[in-house]
């Protein structure tokens, strides 16, 4: 039976991670989808607005079967420690037939995603003298590496690169060829508006980004939909037909009412997101600014440095900058250059903040965060091929390597800091990341 991947973060989930994995099943013809997700910590270098147990229940009232967690250093590294992370990670799992994945290109061929992967994986020796030169004169690493395939007379390839999605595919694509894999890239074309796009469409497309601006809004009492503006009238934000998060836009609305409705709410936010943005649940960068903070305070010179992705260069800056900390984001606005992109700054601040100075390219270990019971066959042939120990309770980590039990307890770390802060806001008790339950739907 084929069963397909996907890499994802659901930051929040919404329709088009719901169109995606109908796309899967119904027309890729998948009978188990495995999602391989990252878990409270995400690759732009933040903190996800809804803990990893909760993003896991929405992927598999989906259609998800299984839910896995990328360690959490791969989670918030480079596109290529995520991808590779990612990706060894389902590999490993002796069972995944193919990896779906989006992207910005219409009509998505995945050859140009691996003729592209070859080229950046061979990096003939005129290419890397051009990046070298592009990256001298003050270019960042995404536009020096196209102005250098340019150069090579490799423009199509290049073009590729310009869209933060096609990125990801070709990294996935890069890391298949380097494993040597037999898991088939199937790139999608991404409906609705783009990765970073902020706008909210009445298609029911709206980008992760678009939605959490909403989020942020209505958790401080000031954005365009607040919980009684986007539930229509004699509706309750819990009454189950409004948008729940397994159904598509087409499938929603109730009797009478359109799915372009303006009272409607935009995309897949549904009654349980807004409440819980609406009474202070959801979790953002801000909520974390005396933590960073503090530790910022503790870091010196050189030992900055020794962060991932933190160069000598931008680990002086951040020192430099230290004084004028006011927010996790003002900061890292203030601190980014032309050089050092807004996300790659934030990222590094992430690193700083969960103590991250090294990454490993292939995941050690598979820990589940929550499956479909009708999906016990999947668990029984990953039990029997998998090439890394599958951990199914938290604690049970006895079985791991040295270097892979660092990892692990790096993520558990992140997780128990990830909760610590949502505890402190919400008032909730903490629960340790070893006393989660997965998630079993």
């Amino acid at each position: 039976m084929k069963v397909c991947g996907i890499i994802a973060e659901y930051n929040p989930f919404h329709t088009g991670h719901a169109y995606q994995l109908k796309y899967v099943r119904e027309t890729l013809g998948a009978g188990y989808i495995v999602v391989c997700m990252s878990g409270d910590f995400v690759q732009r270098g933040a903190p996800a607005v809804l803990d990893k147990y909760e993003r896991t229940r929405a992927a598999l009232s989906a259609g998800a079967d299984l839910v896995l967690e990328i360690p959490a250093a791969n989670a918030v590294g480079s596109a290529e420690f995520f991808a590779s992370g990612a990706v060894s990670l389902l590999d490993a799992l002796g069972i995944v037939d193919c990896l779906c994945f989006g992207c910005e290109d219409e009509n998505p061929d995945p050859s140009s995603f691996l003729r592209t992967a070859s080229f950046l994986n061979t990096e003939p020796p005129a290419y890397r003298e051009a990046l070298k030169t592009a990256l001298s004169a003050g270019m960042s690493f995404p536009d020096a590496r196209a102005s250098a395939m340019k150069e090579q007379g490799f423009e199509k390839e290049a073009s590729l690169l310009s869209e933060p999605n096609n990125i990801l595919g070709v990294e996935y694509c890069r890391s298949i060829l380097k494993l040597g894999s037999t898991i088939t890239p199937c790139p999608l074309h991404r409906e609705g508006s783009g990765y970073h796009s902020e706008e909210i469409l009445s298609c029911g497309f709206s980008s992760a980004a678009a939605l959490r601006k909403v989020l942020y809004g209505i958790s401080k009492g000031k954005a365009d939909f607040t919980p009684e503006q986007v539930v229509p009238e004699g509706l309750s934000l819990n009454q189950p037909q409004v948008l729940p998060v397994d159904l598509l836009p087409e499938q929603v609305p109730p009797e009478g009412l359109s799915w372009n409705q303006p009272q409607v709410l935009p995309d897949s936010l549904s009654p349980k997101l807004v409440s819980a943005a609406s009474e202070g649940w959801l979790i953002f960068p801000e909520d974390f600014d005396q933590i960073l903070f503090y530790q910022l305070l503790k870091e010196n010179w050189p030992g900055i440095s020794e962060y991932q992705d933190v160069t000598p260069e931008l680990g002086k800056r951040i020192l430099q900058f230290r004084n004028r900390f006011a927010g996790f984001e003002s900061f890292a606005a203030e601190v980014k250059t032309k050089n050092y992109t807004y996300t790659r700054v934030q990222r590094s601040l992430i690193h700083i903040l969960l103590g991250i100075k090294e990454i490993r390219h292939n995941a050690g270990y598979a820990r589940i965060l929550g499956f479909r019971k009708d999906s016990s066959y999947l668990l029984s042939e990953i039990h029997k091929k998998s090439r890394i120990p599958l951990i199914s309770r938290p604690s049970g980590c006895t079985s791991l390597s040295p270097s892979v039990l660092t990892d692990y307890e790096l993520t558990v770390n992140a997780s128990n800091l990830y909760e610590a802060v949502k505890s402190l806001k919400t008032g909730r008790p903490f629960v340790h990341e070893y006393q989660h339950q997965m998630i079993v739907l």
